[in-house]
């Protein structure tokens, strides 16, 4: 692990830190091949203080403004720690499975990822790809989608059969917000109404209208109606039900709706401990979580963690730091890692 002495950080230290399997590949490339990869990521690690040279160029997204981020911007990511990481939009709004993502990764591929789950594990564990990141997580057989109501349908749903996940009692979506800030817990939307408003306003048929909404949600061709797929509940109870019977050990959505307006790539790990216990879970898991080397994909060495909280890390790496990081803690029933230890651990040798 390299050993900071000053508050100057170069991209070249900083992704030593990110990748210590790549220091010898980053010794040897040039200034320009290393600024090019640093400007490709899509996350970044937010660090105390940061240096300036390692901030990610390009314009932050606000969240949740009246303007819909834009392809290459920066934004803070939904669930997890926001203030932690940036990340880079790969979306255009006005068309995002146009997006260099939309293919997904075939099975047995490792990705870089962050966590970001809102379950204890009993509907399996969600990452965000995040390249990156450090650390990546082996797809298994994996089924690739675009979002959760593709899911569904890629599993054999009706669209009837979709239509009664979504309106499920309990079961709700977060729609197009401008706040400022991540939608509050009630502003939620609910399915039923958006189908009775279709219906008013086309003279059609409850069924038509459900088909119409589900069809364009799955297709992105309308922004308001692809927001349903930023649900949970019932509809990711049934994908990974669905998901788990067919045989897959991940899901990829490669375009799904989240809470910043945007999208995101999402991935649901179906290999959950049977106890429904986040902590048994995410021990359990890390077989599956490794240290990357970019420039060699085939290198790679086990993580070997016990209870990595909500945010995935791997010791003597940056992203270490973020194992602390405290992560959407009014929201959960549950401890996050800020009641635990609310001081980030810092990096090795650099002042914090």
């Amino acid at each position: 692990m390299l050993k900071m002495t000053s508050s100057t950080m170069s991209i070249r230290d900083y992704l030593k830190h990110v990748y210590p399997l790549a220091q010898s590949d980053l010794d040897t490339i040039s200034d320009a091949s290393v600024n090019e990869f640093f400007n490709s990521l899509s996350f970044y690690f937010q660090l105390s203080p940061q240096p300036i040279d390692v901030i990610p160029p390009g314009k932050i997204s606000p969240r949740n403004q009246v303007e819909l981020p834009q392809i290459g911007e920066l934004y803070w990511p939904s669930v997890i720690n926001p203030q932690g990481f940036w990340c880079r939009n790969p979306y255009d709004p006005t068309n995002p499975l146009n997006n260099k993502f939309v293919k997904g990764f075939a099975s047995g591929s490792r990705v870089e990822v962050c966590h970001s789950n809102v379950y204890n594990g009993s509907a399996g564990i969600y990452y965000y790809l995040a390249p990156g990141s450090g650390i990546a997580v082996d797809l298994g057989k994996t089924l690739v989608a675009r979002n959760k109501l593709d899911v569904m349908r890629k599993l054999g749903c009706s669209n009837d059969q979709i239509a009664t996940a979504l309106n499920t009692p309990a079961t709700a979506y977060w729609p197009y917000y401008t706040g400022g800030q991540l939608p509050p817990p009630g502003s939620q939307k609910l399915f039923r109404d958006l189908v009775s408003k279709y219906v008013d306003q086309y003279g059609v048929t409850t069924e038509t209208a459900q088909n119409a909404i589900i069809d364009a949600a799955i297709d992105e061709t309308n922004y308001f109606y692809g927001r349903v797929n930023d649900t949970g509940w019932q509809v990711d109870e049934d994908n990974f039900n669905l998901a788990k019977s067919a045989g897959y050990d991940t899901v990829q959505m490669t375009t799904q709706a989240n809470m910043n307006n945007g999208w995101a790539f999402e991935i649901i790990d179906l290999r959950v401990s049977p106890d429904n216990n986040l902590k048994t879970t995410m021990t359990s898991l890390t077989q599956y979580h490794t240290m990357v080397n970019p420039f060699k994909p085939s290198l790679h060495q086990p993580v070997s963690n016990t209870w990595p909280y909500y945010n995935l890390y791997a010791a003597n790496t940056l992203s270490e730091i973020a194992k602390d990081y405290p992560s959407y803690q009014e929201r959960f029933p549950f401890a996050g890692p800020g009641y635990i230890n609310p001081t980030p651990i810092p990096i090795p040798g650099y002042p914090h």
